[in-house]
């Protein structure tokens, strides 16, 4: 079963984040099941990548021995209108410069986390990453806007998760109600 099978619901991820109970519990959940960031990212991610002026992460496309997964990797996620999110961050990058730990120190931390929540479905890093993907796609993001966003080198990528949300077609629906017959 793929990660965005396993995709969080609302309800689901607002249980994981309540069951988070530390700040780096939550910036971790943040980081990858709201705004969809990969989880090399989250452990090289640095407080310079965040411009608080616009509420904005920007991923390198190479800093000291770190490279992001590919050209498209290399992109700034906006926040600003994540009012969770902000708080959360800035909380979090108040006390501290980065997020230290190995992929699979951060692996083992979500996996707690859902145990706590009691998540039955398989959460994962990619799990949250594909959850992200979903909530944009839900929230009327277009095709091209979630392809950059997510970091994603293919447009048909975006299109799936657009989809699977069923918000592409309502959106169409919507824009085009006078045309209907009925």
């Amino acid at each position: 079963m793929q990660s965005k099978d396993n995709a969080l619901n609302q309800t689901e991820f607002n249980e994981l984040l309540g069951a988070c109970e530390n700040a780096r519990e939550k910036i971790l959940v943040v980081l990858m099941g709201g705004l969809g960031m990969r989880v090399s990212e989250v452990s090289h991610m640095r407080t310079h990548w965040i411009d608080w002026q616009e509420y904005r992460i920007h991923i390198p496309l190479e800093e000291d021995d770190w490279k992001p997964k590919s050209v498209n990797s290399s992109r700034v996620i906006p926040f600003k209108n994540m009012e969770r999110a902000k708080t959360i961050i800035q909380h979090y990058f108040a006390l501290h410069d980065s997020i230290k730990g190995t992929h699979m120190t951060l692996y083992l931390q979500i996996k707690r986390i859902a145990q706590k929540a009691n998540i039955q479905k398989k959460v994962t890093p990619h799990t949250l990453r594909a959850t992200a993907g979903y909530m944009f796609a839900e929230a009327g993001l277009s095709a091209q806007a979630l392809r950059q966003v997510m970091g994603w080198a293919k447009l048909e990528t975006a299109e799936r998760y657009i989809s699977r949300s069923g918000r592409a077609s309502e959106r169409e629906l919507e824009e085009n109600k006078n045309k209907l017959w009925i």
